[in-house]
C-alpha cells in the first residue's frame, strides 16, 4: 500500500507540474511512473505525457501520447476532449480539421454529454470549427 500511495502522489505531483506549466519536471516524474506496474489507470500516463509536450510545443509527440492514451481508454473524458481539442487547434486545413474531429465529437455528444465539463468544451470546439452546437451536431 505504501509504494502505491507513493506512486499515486507522483502522478498528482505530474499533473500538477504540468497545471504550473513545468513540463520538464512532469515528463521526468512521468517518466519515473512508467516503470512500476500498474501505477495508474490505462491511458492516464500517457495523456499526462500528451499535455505535456503540447505545453512545450512538441505537436507530435502531443498528437502520439493523445493517441496512445485514447486507445488504452476511450472513456476517458479528457482524453477525448483534449485530443478533439488538439485537432481543433491544428493549422491544418479546416476540412481536415473537422474530419480529424468528427469521430471524437460524435463521441463526446454520444458518451459524455452529461459531463460536467461537456458544455464547456463544446462551446471550445464550436467556436475554433465556426460550428454550431455540439449538441446540435
Amino acid at each position: 500500500h505504501s509504494f502505491r500511495d507513493q506512486r499515486e502522489n507522483q502522478m498528482d505531483l505530474a499533473h500538477y507540474l504540468i497545471s504550473q506549466k513545468d513540463f520538464l519536471a512532469a515528463l521526468e516524474t512521468l517518466t519515473q511512473l512508467e516503470i512500476w506496474p500498474d501505477v495508474a489507470k490505462p491511458g492516464r500516463i500517457e495523456y499526462l505525457k500528451a499535455e505535456a509536450y503540447y505545453g512545450l510545443g512538441n505537436l507530435e509527440l502531443a498528437e502520439k501520447y493523445y493517441l496512445q492514451s485514447y486507445e488504452k481508454d476511450p472513456d476517458y473524458f479528457w482524453c477525448v476532449a483534449d485530443l478533439a481539442l488538439f485537432y481543433a487547434n491544428s493549422t491544418k486545413p479546416m476540412a481536415i480539421r473537422l474530419e480529424l474531429t468528427a469521430p471524437l465529437r460524435k463521441r463526446l455528444r454520444a458518451d459524455f454529454s452529461e459531463h460536467k465539463d461537456f458544455q464547456r468544451y463544446s462551446a471550445k470546439l464550436e467556436k475554433k470549427l465556426g460550428l454550431m452546437s455540439l449538441s446540435n451536431l
